[in-house]
Order: C-alpha cells, then sequence, then structure tokens
C-alpha cells in the first residue's frame, strides 16, 4: 500500500498521471508511492524523461530530474533534487525548500513541503500537492516494518509494470549518506519538532528530540533556560552566566571527534533570546537501559548489568583519556550522561554526552555536577582535574552492578559523607563485583589513577588510549594509596 499521493494541480501535471508509461503508479487520477519495493539504495521512485519510474514529458525536465528515496537509518522519506539546472523546489504552508549552499535533499511529510514543483526557470511546469495517508511518525514506523519484511518477502506489484532505473546511474547521481552530520557553519539548521519529543531537562537546558530536514537525521536539541526574576540587574547577570556555560560547552564539542563522544551538529541563536545546541541522538542513556534490563529479568539483573559495565568501562575511560589529554574536564560523568546505541542483540555502542558542566582544567574550579557521582576533592571545595571524572566513572559503575544495592539507597543517602562512605567501603571489599578498577577510587585525586593508567592496566585495546604510553605514570595501588593517604579529608565518619 502506497503512502504517498502525488496529486495533479496542472495540466502538465495531470497529463503525466494519464501517461500510459506511468501507468503502474497511477490510479484514480494520481500517483501512488511506496506500494513498490524500495531499490537497494533506498531509492523508491524517480521522475524524469530518461530511463526512469515516472516519465515527465518535458524538454526542460532532466534525464534523471528527482527522485523519493529512504534514509536508511531513520526512514525518513526524502526529496532529491538531481537536476544540473536544480529545477525542482518544494512549497507548503510550513516549508524548508531547496536552498543554495545546502545538499539538495530535504525532508517530505504530511508536517513539511508539502507541494512539488518541476521544470522550467520558475520550477512551476509540472505542479503537484503531496498527499500523505498518515503522519511523520507513522509512516517512519510503516517503512521501518517494510524493510524488516523485505529480508524475507517483497511487496505485491506488477512484475510486467515494475520498473527500474540502472542501479549504476542511480548510485552515481544520488548524493551519499553521511555518517556525520555535516552542518556549514553559516547556514541555520533547519529542523522540525516531533511529537512527544520532549527527553528532558539538563543542568542548563530542555532536551527535545528534532528532526533534522536537510539530513534526515534525529537530533537532540538542547534549549537555554533562561533564569527568571523581578530583579533586571540580577537577572541579567544570571542570564549572561547561563549563557557562557552553554558556550563553554560549544567551546569543547566543537573540537572534540572521539568514536565513545556524542558528535556535535551545530548551535545558533547566540545573543538572542533562543540559543540552541544539537547534537546527534541516540536511542537513551545507561541509566533508561539498565532500568529496562532491571524491570525486564529481575531474577537474573545481574549478568543483564554485567553486559552494561563490560561495555561501558573501556568506552568512557577511553573517552576521558581523550579529554584528558586535550585539557578538559567532563565534570557531570553519571549515567544518565552515557548514551547508547544497539549494534545486535545484547552488544551496545556508548558515547559520553551532555557536556553542559565541562570545562578547560586550568578553570575548572566550580563545584558543579550530581553529588552522587562527585569526586570528594571536588564536593569539598579543594579543587580538582581530570581524575574527578575518574571518579565518576568508578561511582557510575557501582550503580550499574548496583555493588551493595548502592542504585536502591540513592534515594536514602541524606548527606554526600554517606555517599562517600559507600564508595569507599565497596572500593575497599576484595570480594566487589568492582575488584581490580579500586584505583579509580582512590580519595587522594593525586594518588588516584588516570583513565589511561586504568586502560593500561585493564589490558585494554590500544586503540582505546590517545595519551601516548610513554607519558602514562606507574600505577599507584589501592592499598597503597590507602596507606599514604587514609582519610585525606579528615572524616571521621569513615
Amino acid at each position: 500500500m502506497a503512502f504517498l499521493c502525488l496529486v495533479p494541480e496542472n495540466d502538465a501535471a495531470r497529463a503525466v498521471v494519464a501517461d500510459p508509461f506511468n501507468a503502474s503508479f497511477a490510479s484514480q487520477g494520481v500517483l501512488h508511492i511506496g506500494h513498490t519495493r524500495p531499490k537497494p539504495c533506498g531509492t523508491l521512485v524517480t521522475l524524469g524523461r530518461g530511463d526512469v519510474d515516472i516519465y515527465l514529458d518535458s524538454p526542460s525536465i532532466a534525464r534523471i530530474q528527482c527522485s523519493f528515496v529512504l534514509d536508511p537509518d531513520t526512514h525518513v522519506v526524502m526529496l532529491q533534487d538531481l537536476s544540473r539546472k536544480w529545477s525542482t523546489q518544494v512549497s507548503g504552508d510550513k516549508s524548508a525548500p531547496f536552498e543554495h549552499n545546502r545538499e539538495r535533499q530535504v525532508v517530505v511529510c504530511k508536517e513539511l513541503n508539502t507541494r512539488l514543483g518541476i521544470g522550467g526557470e520558475k520550477k512551476d511546469i509540472f505542479q503537484f500537492s503531496l498527499h500523505w495517508h498518515q503522519d511523520l511518525l507513522y509512516t517512519m514506523r510503516k517503512v521501518a516494518e517494510r524493510g524488516k519484511a523485505s529480508s524475507t518477502m517483497s511487496y505485491q506489484e506488477n512484475p510486467g509494470m515494475a520498473r527500474t532505473i540502472d542501479e549504476a546511474d542511480t548510485v552515481a547521481q544520488t548524493p551519499r549518506y553521511n555518517t556525520r552530520i555535516h552542518v556549514p557553519a553559516q547556514m541555520a539548521i533547519r529542523y522540525i519538532h516531533l511529537e512527544g519529543g520532549e527527553l528532558g531537562s539538563g543542568n542548563v537546558g530542555r532536551v527535545y528530540k528534532v528532526l533534522n530536514v536537510d539530513t534526515g537525521k534525529f537530533m537532540a536539541l538542547k534549549t537555554l533556560i533562561k533564569p527568571k526574576g523581578n530583579d533586571p540587574g540580577t537577572l541579567a547577570k544570571l542570564n549572561t552566566s547561563v549563557e557562557y556555560a552553554l558556550k563553554r560547552e560549544i567551546e569543547a564539542l566543537a573540537r572534540i571527534r572521539h568514536p565513545h563522544i556524542v558528535e556535535y551538529v551545530g548551535s545558533q541563536g547566540w545573543g538572542g533570546l533562543n540559543v540552541e545546541i544539537f547534537m546527534g541522538l541516540k536511542e537513551g542513556t545507561v541509566e533508561s537501559l539498565v532500568n529496562k534490563m532491571v524491570g525486564a529479568n529481575p531474577t537474573d539483573k545481574e549478568a543483564s548489568t554485567q553486559i552494561v559495565a563490560n561495555g561501558v568501562l573501556p568506552a568512557m575511560l577511553s573517552a576521558l583519556d581523550f579529554l584528558a589529554h586535550n585539557g578538559i574536564v567532563h565534570r557531570d560523568v553519571k549515567p544518565a550522561n552515557i548514551l547508547y546505541t544497539t549494534i545486535a542483540e545484547s552488544d551496545y555502542h556508548f558515547q559520553l554526552g551532555d557536556f553542559g558542566l565541562c570545562n578547560k582544567i586550568i578553570t575548572a574550579e566550580t563545584p558543579v555536577g550530581s553529588p552522587f557521582y562527585m569526586a570528594p576533592e571536588m564536593y569539598y571545595g579543594y579543587g580538582f582535574q581530570e581524575k574527578a571524572d575518574v571518579w565518576s566513572l568508578y561511582v557510575t559503575m557501582l550503580w550499574i552492578l548496583d555493588e551493595d544495592n548502592y542504585r536502591q539507597n540513592l534515594d536514602r543517602f541524606a548527606a554526600y559523607c554517606e555517599v562517600l562512605g559507600a564508595v569507599v567501603s565497596a572500593a575497599a571489599n576484595n570480594s566487589s563485583l568492582l575488584q581490580g578498577i579500586q584505583e579509580m577510587a582512590i580519595q587522594q585525586p593525586l594518588l588516584r589513577a588516570s583513565a589511561a593508567q586504568m586502560l593500561v592496566k585493564l589490558r585494554c585495546s590500544p586503540t582505546l588510549l590517545t595519551t601516548p604510553l610513554s607519558c602514562i605514570l606507574p600505577l599507584v595501588s589501592y592499598f597503597r594509596a590507602s596507606v599514604l593517604a587514609p582519610n585525606p579529608y579528615g572524616l571521621s565518619s569513615l
């Protein structure tokens, strides 16, 4: 069943529908798209006056004028203008038309770009309106379901009437999908909100799931929440400080490229009322993944969470080593800020996200972050460096594995000293599930292991290291550190 109809809006378009060549797509006075099996390159249908699916009879039309294609990851329908004269255009009550300096592809859906003009200087020789049977999210789900079904069976179509264009030509003329979203710095990032797309609130803003209309990719949009108040002077200072925090985030993200750090897409709106930061969107957080696993398999939750822990630890150590080598402290490492993408069953790719609190080491003096995961030197205001992130990662592992019911006891901790006591107790426990990484929980930061030292100790792949091996100092064992600095903060409760 088709999910899109091209409804003719002028005589030339009606002639296209009536053309016998297009009979396999025509019915009841419209052209149907989506009822035939997509080609391997994701092309649903091509339009033009050459070897195409839908023939447009005009000398002003290119051999392959335009095409409707599916994004392989999001299953969003995209319209691509393949004409050399750029004579395809979209419009509508809400539209994101083709523009110079952008790739010649845009999202088309019920909510966006509902009119199509093709050919001629004014791009109006053939005029169609796009009629969708369902909204964007429903269409995406149906396309995804068809994709799964096509691995075992084909869509129903008339073999005698089905046409395909030469695959080599299609691949050559169809823009490739980039693994990394790229947006020119001078161009505004165009997007649409999705129904139910609010993902939550971060330290300085709200986060939404949005769709980039130029790439067809999902993004996480972080919007600035500016403080409200009655005192204009105080309010101005607060707004400045919040915006500075976001600019600090961008400064770090713009120069970060690492497989275990969420990709930065771009930002816009600085100096105005609406500041927006765009990041690549993943399936969810480690927090949500663990909670889902524990809920689905409460009798064997240890095995499930161990799978997560085994993936998170080397990935985050690699990310933290990269940040430390570049002089950056994240300052808020926790399960909710580690994102995942499913590769296969019980196999996940983990990435560190939410850099709202990160800063260069030389200026990282403010004790901000989540208290449950905060390093003691950070909480007590003694200043800190990159090893504060290593402590936070240890506590994250403690939470994932629920050592000594740490995850379940979070709501019961009345003071930070209780949190610290639980972490120290777990690190000192020889039978702990975390045995072997206790050096991450040494209270004295000068003696605590670095991310690079832990990667070496755990014999992780050298490809995970950023710090040169020649620069990595010998590790101080947990018990040696306990002798050298048994209680550096003088806390009697410990």
